[in-house]
């Protein structure tokens, strides 16, 4: 930090007087004017990061809903349970893990969607005369182990088998009967 200026070269000007050597500024108002600036851009990049970036938690839950109260326009339509298992292989590769399906449910329809820039598997099944929609997809990040959600008459469940996210979405009154057709875990608090 330069505190006066010298200029040894130059003679010094009469009308200018000697040169004047300032004080340093206190301490604590650079500390404080340094901190009042980065607390003031950082809430300022929080609050925009908040407002022009949408949350998009429980996006596949609530997708599941939407997908189950308004079914898409199935591409495969009734396929035989062992298609639904191909479909969902040949869509996602040889290391998808599937949930354990009972023999007794029947498809009833496949759809593909995309959500968050990945392929997503849509399918509706009939799993003890109940009406069911199954939704999975790989997730980019860690897949959040066990979540239910009630709206109305519905219940969605989520949960997940390594880096893979299910959802499924049926009448929350016979979800004792769906759900293990369907090879949806209970809660780890109701696990034995």
């Amino acid at each position: 930090m330069r505190l006066m200026h010298t200029d040894a070269d130059l003679p010094v000007d009469a009308a200018d007087g000697p040169p004047v050597a300032l004080p340093p500024r206190p301490e604590r108002r650079r500390v404080s004017t340094s901190f009042l600036f980065m607390m003031i851009v950082l809430v300022g990049m929080v609050a925009a990061i908040f407002t022009l970036f949408p949350k998009r938690q429980n996006l596949l839950m609530s997708e599941a809903i939407a997908a189950h109260q308004a079914p898409p326009a199935w591409q495969l339509a009734a396929p035989p349970l062992g298609e639904l298992k191909a479909w969902w292989l040949g869509m996602f590769g040889d290391k998808v893990k599937l949930p354990g399906i009972a023999a007794e449910v029947v498809p009833l329809g496949l759809a593909h969607k995309t959500l968050h820039r990945r392929a997503t598997a849509v399918a509706r099944v009939r799993a003890a005369g109940i009406e069911v929609t199954l939704l999975m997809q790989r997730t980019p990040g860690m897949a959040p182990r066990h979540k239910e959600r009630t709206v109305g008459e519905l219940i969605a469940i989520e949960w997940a088998i390594g880096p893979w996210a299910y959802v499924a979405v049926g009448p929350s009154a016979a979800a004792t009967t769906w759900r293990p057709l369907l090879g949806v875990p209970r809660r780890p608090e109701l696990a034995p």
